[in-house]
């Protein structure tokens, strides 16, 4: 038996083989193979097989845990011996890493001889910085060895992909809800100091400014607000402030949210969104001061607005005392279709783009999405929350909450050298590449949760509680991001040939359709949402193309020739061009259109109708003639004025939904409908009192705290009586359950206008519709054979008989009444009449002689004649003769044998706001027609505009194809089968060699990327010094023109604007190739928009668009003028 033990340090110890048997014991218990007795049995065999190898000297403790190791594999218990060797690992990481950050990891920091401390440049060189330089290794170990399984570990340690902000346990970026701020102050950390809601515009920026230092200590990227101007813009009146108040204020705001005093001496990384008008969501909404809601609205504050806007954009033109840029917040403007590009008050804008860029601009000109649909995290990320839309729960779920669990960038590159022309096996190897992915992504999830049910994050608990409340999670609002780099040199290594042509643009096309078909199928497995991204590349880029040329120097980088003379190399960001790639900006956007707008609906099953101004028409049919049917509108549901509105559909398309899991959803009044499983239908859901009161805003517990606060608060009590107890929000079709209530349209939509259709003889054509005919006859009196048409009414009601004879008579001058003519039915009358002015009638409408009683149809011309007025006496007449009203509940019921028929008064009901359902009743005799049958219900809660959910089933319809339509406004359309409801359906960077003089031409350069292409998101940036004595010099100068002092370059690394000598080594040396792009004022011609004919006054930029070549854009043209950098074509990131 051995009587020492040299440890790890190499200090000897007294040998205790107990410790042997604990371990085996501790390991056969966690997998549950065996107990303390077949331990010992095993420790015994380690002894021995230990006294044999090691007969004449001192063991290691890592040699006998080597014997361990063996007699396991040996053993029987397998599964205990794979827990032992991840254990073992697990612990050697972790010492191993303890012991590098006692000694080495100081040393490497204060040498710059890591590439990480440059990593983020957005983290100056200083004490704070090697703290959490230190701090962010050991969370890095913590993450791969602790919580991440091996296979997801190497993934990363080896290059696969890269999975962010491993160097903080925590989400990456979040938006949140100023509104939230407002009303509630800043509070949330136990023991901490608690502010009431602001009452002051200073105080209001003070809590903003609080809220984002405090937050960012709980996420590891951007912290951003949306609807800042709106929501901030009412204190300006409220306190009485002049125009060089305000500005104060926001200089004052400015200058803090830039102090570097978060971890690693950063600036907090922070975002705000700026509405410039208010937005229709919070036009009739109430301001809230002091956390009260006031009289007024945000809609009466323009004046306001402009003047904040104004200041503020005043503010980051100015820049510091030295001229420097103002790094954050960075603002984002959203540029819609009503945007004012004349407003003087907008001048500054253009002023500060020209000079330093600072702006981002979001496109919802040429975009299906609007304004609310996303928000702005960071530099390079924007979420869509119209995934969360598709979940349910209003517009954000609980507000705009929202934003990034994670992100992991996957090595594309890499990918394309293994496959070599094989693209089979480059997509099953980024398959696996994505569950790897998802896997860490849904580990994360967990684990965050984990953490925040233990309240390592108190501010963002609290702020989230809503979220949680309403899900069960707290990050459930948050997305999973998965995001490439490198899809160019991915394209040079599989191909030899550049993302720019036809070939390499058509295969990262299909690459990007099969990452959002996955990733629809991981939010099918998971239930959480996926984005598909341009990542962060800031280290990334470098970091992949370091290690991949490191392992195989022949996979081909970005800068592959200064590669191998010296230079470092990097990776193209996403699937961006190289950034030396053209010195033609339109040709750039030309080559990146199609692939930028692919960066991230719902869809209908064949059979299914959509209400249109051209009729009820199948969703495949609008689909397939959709050219020929535009323009065309569908009947849409506009959720911020709560009406129902004709809508243009601007886009029809075809689905593939092989891979996904379709929903069938019953209801009441025949609903019966087949959709993809992330479809969105718009609920009434009752709205809730508690946690506050809805008038006041007060704290209240339940809903006998808040009865309570009504009865001691008249004011409340009266204001809450008269505001709406339902609210409109939307949820998923696979979220959706029994007992929720689907909306449908409850507006009359036909116009108000006389037609030559008055009531009496609309009443006439619907009461002939169903009890009339009309039949040829030979007129032989007199021996002149004359061919001439009988119009007859045949009907058991004589009331209504002596109706359409008083009419007949009125407005045709026909001398009928009402009459037996057939003696086999006693109770059967008719009005006949062959007058010629009747039958002409008839025909100009488009009725026909001859049977009708399977295909008689509601006529086109009888429908444009319909108005708000007479369209209640059609659908009269139509229930005066095949119309039966139920004598013990009320319910009106309309039978026929003609499908047609029963569609066009489904159309003509649910267009007039009727509650209608559409049922079959099959018929039993071969001799006899199925009975369609359309019901309007008659109990007085059906007169809601609402059908019920009885039943949400999976459904395995064979068909793959389904349809869904894109509308103009409102993103949603009615459509159905039996009854209607209402369903739904990246970053572009120019840098400038140097600042553009004239403003007016960046305005015009915006203006037309934003008219002229998809692009969702994009920056101008302008390359610019600044002098330690003379402050901002324009263009690229590393000393001073003037005095010769060292100066810092700056522009935009990934998103946000640093110097470039705090980047790292991959990124500065993608800023040297970077290609410049003339826009001036040269004499070139502006291009035309399509709906202006003619320039604008006041342009002055000399710029042309290309005309597109399927394939290729023209030949590069000439320009005049200033200079711009293009890179970074691409979405969202940071």
């Amino acid at each position: 038996m051995f009587k020492k033990i040299r440890k790890r340090d190499g200090r000897v110890v007294r040998f205790d083989s107990k410790k042997i048997a604990d371990a085996i014991a501790k390991a056969g218990a966690a997998t549950g193979e065996f107990d303390h007795k077949i331990a010992r049995a095993l420790t015994l065999k380690v002894l021995n097989l230990a006294q044999q190898a090691i007969p004449h000297r001192i063991p290691t403790v890592e040699g006998i845990q080597d014997v361990v190791e063996e007699v396991l594999l040996s053993s029987p218990y397998r599964k205990t011996a794979k827990a032992y060797i991840i254990y073992r690992e697990q612990h050697a990481g972790i010492r191993e890493i303890t012991a590098k950050a006692d000694v080495d990891m100081v040393d490497q920091y204060l040498d710059k001889l890591d590439w990480q401390v440059n990593e983020n440049s957005n983290m100056t060189f200083s004490l704070q910085g090697l703290n959490n330089y230190i701090s962010s290794e050991i969370s890095k170990t913590y993450w791969l060895i602790k919580i991440y399984p091996p296979e997801v570990r190497q993934a990363h340690l080896n290059g696969d992909f890269h999975i962010h902000d491993l160097n903080i346990l925590s989400v990456y970026c979040v938006g949140w809800d100023l509104f939230d701020l407002l009303v509630e102050g800043f509070r949330g950390a136990p023991g901490k100091v608690e502010s009431e809601p602001a009452k002051h515009f200073r105080s209001a920026l003070g809590q903003v400014v609080n809220f984002f230092y405090s937050l960012q200590g709980e996420a590891a990227g951007a912290q951003a607000f949306s609807n800042f101007d709106t929501l901030l813009s009412p204190f300006i009146r409220y306190d009485g402030l002049g125009y060089e108040e305000v500005k104060q204020a926001l200089q004052e705001f400015v200058f803090n949210v830039n102090v570097p005093t978060r971890v690693g001496f950063q600036a907090p990384f922070t975002n705000i969104t700026l509405d410039l008008t208010v937005p229709e969501y919070y036009a009739n909404q109430s301001v809230v001061i002091g956390g009260v809601p006031q009289k007024e609205t945000y809609a009466d504050f323009k004046g306001e607005m402009e003047l904040f806007n104004r200041a503020l954009l005043e503010v980051m033109a100015e820049g510091d005392a030295r001229g420097r840029v103002f790094t954050f917040p960075i603002p984002t403007y959203n540029i819609t279709k009503d945007f004012d590009w004349a407003n003087p008050n907008l001048d500054v804008l253009w002023q500060v783009t020209a000079k330093y860029g600072v702006p981002y601009f979001s496109n919802f000109i040429n975009s299906d999405m609007n304004p609310e649909d996303a928000r702005s995290m960071c530099c390079r990320l924007r979420i869509d929350n119209r995934e969360l839309e598709r979940r349910g729960g209003g517009l954000f779920g609980s507000s705009p909450l929202t934003g990034s669990i994670g992100v992991v960038t996957l090595n594309m590159p890499r990918l394309g050298y293994s496959s070599a022309m094989d693209e089979e096996a480059f997509i099953s190897a980024l398959e696996r590449l994505m569950v790897l992915a998802k896997e860490s992504l849904e580990i994360k999830r967990k684990v965050l949760e984990n953490l925040m049910d233990k309240n390592l994050y108190p501010y963002t608990k609290y702020y989230l509680r809503g979220v949680k409340e309403r899900f069960g999670e707290y990050w459930k609002n948050h997305f999973s991001t998965i995001g490439l780099v490198g899809m160019n040199e991915a394209c040079l290594n599989m191909f030899g040939e550049p993302i720019a042509s036809e070939k390499s643009r058509a295969f990262t096309s299909r690459v990007l359709d099969f990452m959002r078909d996955k990733l629809l199928e991981f939010q099918e497995e998971t239930g959480n949402n996926y984005n598909l991204e341009a990542t962060p590349a800031e280290g990334t880029s470098y970091r992949l193309a370091k290690k991949d040329k490191e392992s195989n120097p022949k996979i081909v980088c970005a800068n592959e020739e200064d590669w191998k003379r010296g230079a470092e190399p990097f990776y193209t960001n996403s699937t961006q061009l190289p950034v030396n790639y053209t010195e033609d900006i339109f040709e750039a956007l030309d080559l990146q259109d199609t692939i930028q707008t692919k960066y991230t609906g719902g869809c209908l099953e064949e059979g299914n109708k959509v209400l249109t101004d051209k009729g009820l028409l199948k969703i495949e049919k609008v689909v397939k003639d959709f050219t020929a049917l535009k323009p065309i509108k569908a009947l849409s549901y506009n959720p911020e004025e709560g009406i129902s509105e004709w809508d243009e559909i601007t886009d029809a398309i075809t689905v593939n939904l092989k891979r996904q899991n379709k929903i069938r959803v019953k209801g009441e009044r025949g609903l019966d409908i087949v959709t993809s499983d992330w479809h969105p239908f718009f609920i009434l859901e009752k709205v809730k009192s508690n946690p506050v009161c809805p008038v006041c805003g007060c704290g209240v517990k339940n809903i006998k705290s808040f009865a309570t606060h009504l009865r001691w608060n008249p004011e409340c009590r009266i204001k809450y009586h008269a505001m709406p107890k339902y609210q409109v929000v939307e949820r998923r079709a696979d979220e959706l359950k029994e007992g929720d209530y689907i909306l449908q349209n409850s507006c009359n939509l036909y116009p108000e206008r006389g037609t030559k259709l008055n009531p009496d003889l609309m009443w006439l054509i619907g009461f002939f519709i169903g009890d009339g005919s009309m039949s040829e006859f030979v007129d032989n009196r007199g021996g002149n054979n004359l061919k001439k048409y009988r119009v007859r009414f045949s009907s058991e009601q004589q009331l209504a008989l002596r109706k359409a004879a008083r009419i007949l008579n009125k407005y045709f001058g026909c001398k009928v009444k009402v009459i037996q003519n057939d003696k086999r039915s006693e109770p059967l009358r008719e009005v006949t009449t062959s007058k010629k002015e009747v039958a002409s009638f008839f025909f100009k409408l488009g009725f026909t002689s001859g049977k009708k009683v399977y295909n008689i149809s509601i006529p086109k011309e009888v429908k444009d004649e319909i108005s708000s007025d007479n369209v209640y006496s059609l659908l009269s007449g139509l229930g005066d003769s095949d119309g039966h009203i139920g004598r013990r509940d009320g319910d009106f019921e309309y039978s026929t044998v003609s499908s047609k028929l029963a569609e066009d008064i489904l159309e003509i009901c649910t267009r007039a706001g009727i509650m209608v359902s559409k049922g079959k009743k099959k018929a039993r005799r071969k001799n006899e027609e199925d009975t369609f049958r359309l019901r309007i219900s008659n109990r007085k809660k059906r007169y809601l505009p609402v059908v019920r959910v009885k039943e949400v089933s999976k459904d395995e319809v064979q068909d793959t194809q389904f349809y869904d339509l894109t509308t103009q406004k409102n993103h949603n359309y009615l459509a159905g089968k039996n009854t209607l409801i209402f369903v739904h359906n990246t970053v572009f960077h120019v840098f400038a060699g140097e600042r553009v003089e004239d403003p007016m031409t960046v305005k015009t350069l915006v203006r037309r990327i934003c008219e002229l292409y998809h692009l969702p998101y994009f920056t101008f940036t302008p390359t610019f010094s600044v002098c330690p004595t003379h402050g901002y010099i324009v263009g690229e100068h590393y000393t001073c023109p003037e005095c010769g002092a060292e100066t810092e370059v700056y522009s935009r690394v990934v998103g946000y604007l640093r110097p470039v000598n705090q980047w790292n080594k991959g990124k500065r040396e993608e800023f040297k190739l970077r290609k410049t792009f003339a826009v001036g004022t040269g004499t070139e011609a502006v291009p035309k928009l399509e709906e202006e004919g003619e320039r604008k006054a006041g342009a002055g930029i000399a710029i042309a668009k290309p005309s597109r070549i399927k394939g290729k854009a023209k030949p590069k043209r000439k320009h005049a003028g200033k200079q711009l950098n293009l890179i970074d074509l691409g979405g969202a990131g940071g």
